[in-house]
């Protein structure tokens, strides 16, 4: 997850360096994992069945 403050609120001391945070006490809701892909699908099998779909479109 990323957030994206308003310009007004930036603070950019450095070009490099990008602050990683999360709250420590409570829990981030994650998205259900049909946002996310498709479960059980390995790397090599997804790029085949993108490939198949695009062939067909």
């Amino acid at each position: 997850m990323q957030l994206h403050p308003p310009r007004s609120q930036y603070v950019n001391n450095s070009r490099y360096c990008l602050h990683l945070w999360r709250p420590t006490r409570q829990v981030i809701p994650l998205p259900p994992a049909a946002f996310v892909g498709i479960v059980g699908l390995g790397p090599s099998e997804a790029a085949i069945l993108f490939a198949q779909m695009s062939a067909v479109s």
